[in-house]
């Protein structure tokens, strides 16, 4: 395992609308930490650790917690 990826998890690099598009469970999650990616023109470019800075998020917490929802939809 990675520095930047769980055990069945996804690289940190993967871009916001990457995530959206692969796994839309993890978009109330986004909702939830004030990260409302859907149909932002940034999503193409940020990945999880910009979005964490950009909306001042936990980039730890955030990142488990995608992780969790993209492993609930598959």
């Amino acid at each position: 395992m990675s520095a930047n990826e769980m055990p069945n998890g996804f690289p940190r690099e993967t871009t916001m609308d990457v995530l959206i598009r692969m796994y839309p469970s993890v978009i109330p999650v986004m909702n939830r930490h004030g990260l409302y990616c859907v149909g932002c023109l940034l999503a193409p470019f940020h990945d999880v650790r910009d979005a964490a800075v950009e909306h001042d998020v936990d980039e730890e917490i955030l990142y488990q917690e995608l992780v969790i929802a993209a492993n609930s939809s598959a």
